[in-house]
């Protein structure tokens, strides 16, 4: 039997050029569609993994800080045996949480695009209120006198003693401070005499922070246009003021700083050991008190 083989011939399919081009853009209609599928799963897993990290960020972060405000309202200070309480620090520790909601927009764009900028206003607020709350419940271990009037108060006072702190370091002796009540504000000028005899002057602001005893003021000596800052001002307590209004004991909450003071250049050894016992009841170390020399 004779096997019989057949070659097929190749076909040759002649195309016009217009089914040409047709073929030609079904082509890359098919390429631009798979090219569009591509793209669309790539957007669809990035956008999963920025959510996860961004959720994860945001969870991370809220509970870090949740964490680190509960240590810091529920820790309690330490106190001494009897009536003198220990100095401890206060909320005031925390310029950053009054600063946060400034601080955002001088972030860089990759963290601000990352965090949701909802959650940083919140904790703006949130984080100086507990703060806040917190110095309220440790201040009421320091008493203030119970009324002040401050048209009384107001005009020259002499330091005759202070704890010891570096701002007023180089202030040798002549340190007295004035203060002129104005319609919105108290002006008060402070001026010492360094050691090589030079004076120095500052002038700067009080506001009053407890209209119903007029015993807590807010004191601020940086320039005008920067006192819109929460941190640019400062605790100012009368804690205690005689009723003629010729000696005063001020101090602040954290009882890191404290003057005593007078009318005059001179007291009375019975006036000032008075003002002592006073500073040891506030809770003050009154071994640390430190005269201040008023000649010149």
């Amino acid at each position: 039997m004779t096997e019989a083989v057949l070659h097929a011939a190749p076909r040759h399919v002649v195309l016009t050029s217009r089914e040409l081009e047709a073929c030609i853009a079904e082509a890359e209609r098919e390429v631009v569609a798979r090219d569009e599928r591509l793209r669309e799963r790539t957007h669809a897993v990035a956008e999963r993994l920025r959510s996860g990290a961004t959720r994860g960020l945001m969870l991370g972060a809220a509970a870090g800080v949740g964490l680190g405000l509960g240590a810091l309202f529920l820790r309690r200070p330490r106190r001494r045996l009897g009536p003198a309480r220990s100095a401890h620090p206060t909320g005031r520790g925390l310029p950053w949480a009054r600063f946060i909601t400034f601080a955002w927009p001088l972030m860089p764009a990759a963290i601000r695009g990352s965090i949701n900028p909802r959650l940083i206003t919140l904790l703006g607020f949130l984080i100086p209120a507990v703060a806040s709350l917190r110095e309220n419940v440790e201040e009421e271990d320091l008493p203030t006198a119970p009324l002040v009037d401050l048209q009384r108060y107001a005009g020259q006072w002499y330091e005759i003693g202070r704890l010891p702190t570096k701002t007023e370091a180089d202030c040798e002796s002549g340190v007295w401070t004035r203060y002129a009540l104005r319609d919105d504000a108290i002006r008060v000028v402070n001026r010492c005499l360094r050691a090589d005899g030079r004076e120095e002057r500052v002038e700067g602001e009080a506001r009053i922070a407890d209209a119903q005893s007029g015993s807590k003021l807010k004191v601020s000596f940086v320039p005008a246009w920067l006192r819109w800052l929460p941190f640019a001002w400062s605790d100012y307590w009368i804690l205690y003021v005689d009723p003629a209004y010729r000696h005063a004991v001020v101090g602040t909450p954290d009882r890191k700083r404290l003057w005593l003071l007078s009318r005059t250049p001179d007291i009375a050894p019975v006036d000032y050991d008075r003002l002592l016992t006073q500073v040891r009841d506030s809770g003050f170390d009154a071994a640390r008190v430190m005269r201040t020399p008023q000649r010149g």
